[in-house]
């Protein structure tokens, strides 16, 4: 089994908003995921969440987004399928910092999953095909967009297909 190699790239103080929620938390940013926790200042600090880097999208101009224009030169807009928080950085610098090494680790943690690999099916139940099929895909495709390039090569109308 192969080990996992996790490297720290940034860590620190940020306050994340949610709704009309704020909360201070600290924000760790690993080469593969960014935990959010909270405050490390405090005897215990406890994780709040764990975001994927390849789920992850970081907008630098918060303003597109929002209407609100305070700070928006101190903030990103942080969203994933599972949720979204406008984090607000303590300067200007440091939100620019983190904008850099954020980008830089979701592009290179999704650059895994855009690759293509070749993928087996089987197919002894298809009476049209006497012997497996191999398709193109990539770990975004889902399985009706890998459905729909097998049924022209199982020779299949597109209304038999029921998932």
């Amino acid at each position: 089994m192969q080990g996992l190699h996790r490297t720290l790239l940034c860590q620190g103080p940020v306050e994340l908003t949610s709704g009309k929620k704020k909360k201070k938390r600290h924000l760790s940013l690993c080469n593969d995921i960014l935990v959010v926790s909270s405050n490390l200042n405090k005897k215990k600090s406890k994780i709040k969440c764990i975001i994927p880097l390849y789920y992850l999208w970081a907008v630098d101009d918060v303003d597109l987004v929002e209407n609100n224009t305070a700070c928006t030169c101190k903030t990103l807009y942080l969203f994933w399928p599972t949720g979204n928080v406008v984090a607000t950085f303590r300067s200007k610098e440091q939100k620019e910092r983190w904008y850099y090494y954020l980008t830089r680790a979701v592009d290179e943690a999704k650059k895994d999953i855009k690759k293509n690999f070749s993928l087996k099916i089987f197919t002894e139940d298809i009476t049209s095909c006497d012997s497996p099929l191999y398709v193109t895909t990539t770990g975004i495709e889902t399985v009706n967009d890998i459905i729909n390039k097998l049924l022209p090569m199982i020779r299949m109308p597109v209304s038999y297909f029921q998932v």
